[in-house]
């Protein structure tokens, strides 16, 4: 549509009328605008804070599981093999929180005829040498 075909023809051509438009109508529209960015923003904040606490407490609950499961092989392990060996094995298996490798720990202290051999395949386990399956 060519302005002169516009129902606001007379804006065009009165060069001052439409600059006053243009004055007063453009706050109005910068505002509009701004609040439309401001609520873009907001629902993304929203929506990145909504999913960041999903996301820490999926964490929270697995670090959580994995320090349950490394206390229980620690208790196991002093039943079995005594205290020094429960030690070594909750400082070895400390920032292990994947329950596969976990689970591969419990296997191997059942295994195990001594708690030397158990903490031999820990440390290597922890040293990325272990295979996750226990013999």
């Amino acid at each position: 549509m060519k302005p002169s075909d516009s129902p606001y023809k007379v804006l065009f051509q009165d060069p001052g009328l439409f600059e006053e438009t243009v004055r007063l109508v453009a706050p109005m529209l910068d505002a509009t605008l701004a609040r439309w960015e401001e609520a873009k923003v907001a629902e993304g904040v929203q929506r990145g804070l909504a999913e960041g606490v999903q996301r820490g407490l999926a964490e929270g609950v697995e670090r959580g599981a994995a320090q349950g499961r490394v206390a229980l092989l620690r208790r196991q392990a002093q039943r079995r093999f005594g205290a020094d060996v429960a030690s070594h094995v909750a400082t070895l298996l400390a920032d292990v929180s994947d329950t596969s490798r976990l689970d591969a720990a419990g296997e191997w202290l059942v295994a195990c005829d001594t708690g030397e051999a158990l903490l031999e395949r820990l440390s290597a386990m922890v040293r990325g040498a272990g295979n996750g399956a226990p013999s």
